[in-house]
């Protein structure tokens, strides 16, 4: 689950339940309260995984782990509410409803401009163009990577993804290219099942 930037609301994907859960929160006591908040309904066996807010606040990425898909929405940050605005996908085309893509992370770089979306079945990392203006998503390349890219995440200056190769027991660093979103191995280090990326600022 993750905040939305203003603080103010909480969305928690659940995943076999195919919906999301919206709770205004409260920052002073840390409690979650449902009250005029209805769920965000998404199709069968889509599977909500993962979300990103863009840095700008207007828009959300929540990707779905079974069918592979990304779904856009226009964000308000005033009272938590979205909007449709876009759905992609990553993987085999959305024709076969069975299949379980395996999607894992999603993350966005800080200026916004680049999304990406691991796909653990296929140890590819997607990556899409992102419009400030619009918030919508054009598909931008693949980066294959080690098996089972289970969690990533992009440093603060956002020249850098760090990717945890969960079966490959690999944490890999990937330089990004600013102007194209393309991603080029440059450095890796050998862990037990990594599973997780969290970048933090020390002082």
């Amino acid at each position: 689950i993750l905040p939305d930037p203003s603080n103010r609301f909480v969305l928690a994907p659940v995943c076999d339940g195919d919906l999301v859960m919206r709770y205004a929160f409260d920052a002073a006591t840390g409690i979650l309260n449902p009250d005029g908040l209805a769920p965000i309904y998404l199709r069968p066996r889509a599977g909500p995984r993962h979300h990103r807010y863009h840095p700008n606040g207007r828009f959300l990425y929540l990707n779905n782990e079974y069918d592979g898909s990304i779904y856009c929405y226009r964000y308000e940050a005033r009272n938590g509410s979205v909007s449709e605005i876009q759905i992609v996908h990553t993987g085999r085309p959305q024709s076969d409803r069975d299949s379980d893509l395996r999607a894992s992370e999603l993350c966005i770089t800080p200026d916004g401009k680049w999304l990406y979306a691991g796909v653990r079945s296929s140890s590819s990392i997607f990556i899409f163009a992102v419009d400030a203006a619009t918030g919508l998503l054009a598909p931008a390349g693949q980066c294959q990577v080690p098996r089972d890219p289970r969690g990533y995440n992009i440093d603060p200056s956002g020249r850098y993804l760090l990717h945890s190769a969960h079966r490959s027991d690999l944490m890999v660093t990937y330089s990004i290219d600013a102007r194209t979103g393309a991603l080029a191995r440059v450095a890796e280090l050998a862990l037990d099942g990594p599973n997780y990326v969290e970048i933090i600022r020390l002082p």
